[in-house]
């Protein structure tokens, strides 16, 4: 049973009074919950300040026969005790069965506030990551299209009409450079946001892609191992998004000149490994993530799936994330309810 069951026999003193319960016999889960072994040993043995109101209780039942429910507040502990008492044996007998169960009475308030405050932080995290990828959005547009865009404009006022025919081939190259420039600009904006890469060619080309988008100033290692086969698409683009955060916060953070990322896929889960020889990461930046960092964390938590940072000055910064992976069979089940 997954309930706890005790056998006791009530014991009555001369003027008829139940006076203290001897345990004839108890099964795993009741010495489990209780902390001991109960048969062989009576109440007044085990608990010197066991209340008279409940050897009135199983007295009474033991008399009468007849069963009763009850909920008792555990001493010493948030948590109560509901359980089921009935007579048991001969009508001359004193046998009482119980069937109990220990329970915490702010367990489920505890977990509906608990995921509600993870609720909350997730959705503040993701916004804030939102917020996050907007500034950056609106920075490279006015940093990087606006200024290509306005050199353009500068560019088409200066050309004169009637200059001079190889200055207007020099301002005409000049312009179609700069709109040459717009072009590309706008498809690594673009490419940030919605990564096609990753849609036509998998996760495998999509990040070899990022190696090289950033191997200005850093040196990327990549490997990839397991089944060559596609994830989940939402699988993928996580995945994705997790490594692109980790690699440009080691270009922009880390001070490194080499760094290393490893994805190893496995039938029950996929690792990755972001490692670089930077100036390391302060361990109380571990503990108080920046948004990005955050962004990450979030990611990984809705995915049921861990990361471990080991941050060491001098050598630079690991990252180890593990996350979990779904049976074709269980994956099925799970969007099905």
């Amino acid at each position: 049973m997954e309930q706890s069951y005790i056998l006791l026999d009530v014991l009555f003193n001369e003027r008829d009074e139940p006076t203290d319960i001897y345990y004839i016999e108890a099964n795993e889960a009741a010495n489990r919950i209780t902390g001991i072994e109960l048969a062989g040993k009576t109440a007044g043995q085990l608990y010197p300040d066991f209340k008279q109101y409940w050897y009135e209780v199983f007295g009474r039942i033991a008399k009468t026969g007849n069963a009763e429910t009850h909920e008792v507040s555990a001493d010493l502990s948030a948590s109560y005790r509901r359980f089921y008492a009935f007579k048991v044996g001969q009508a001359f007998e004193h046998k009482v069965a119980v069937i109990y169960e220990n329970r915490d009475t702010g367990y489920e308030e505890k977990i509906v506030k608990i995921k509600a405050r993870q609720k909350q932080e997730v959705i503040r995290v993701l916004f804030s990551a939102l917020e996050e990828e907007r500034r950056r959005v609106a920075e490279s547009l006015h940093s990087s299209i606006g200024q290509i865009l306005y050199s353009i404009k500068l560019s088409l006022a200066n050309i004169q009409p009637f200059a001079d025919v190889d200055e207007f081939e020099a301002a005409i190259g000049y312009t179609n450079k700069l709109l040459t420039d717009a072009i590309v600009e706008v498809r690594r904006i673009s490419h940030g946001l919605m990564p096609t890469r990753l849609e036509e060619s998998g996760l495998k080309n999509a990040i070899r892609d990022i190696c090289e988008q950033l191997s200005d100033g850093v040196s990327f290692t990549f490997n990839l191992t397991g089944p060559t086969g596609r994830l989940d698409k939402y699988l993928e683009l996580a995945i994705y998004r997790i490594i692109q955060e980790l690699m440009t916060n080691v270009v922009k953070h880390a001070n490194a000149s080499v760094a290393t990322v490893d994805i190893s896929i496995e039938q029950q889960q996929i690792t990755i490994r972001v490692s670089d020889n930077g100036n390391g990461m302060d361990p109380q930046k571990a503990h108080t993530p920046g948004i990005g960092l955050a962004s990450i964390k979030s990611k990984i938590k809705l995915l049921n799936g861990k990361m471990n940072i080991d941050p060491k000055a001098s050598v630079g910064t690991k990252f180890v994330i593990i996350i979990p992976m779904w049976s074709k069979k269980k994956d099925i089940e799970t969007r099905n309810q």
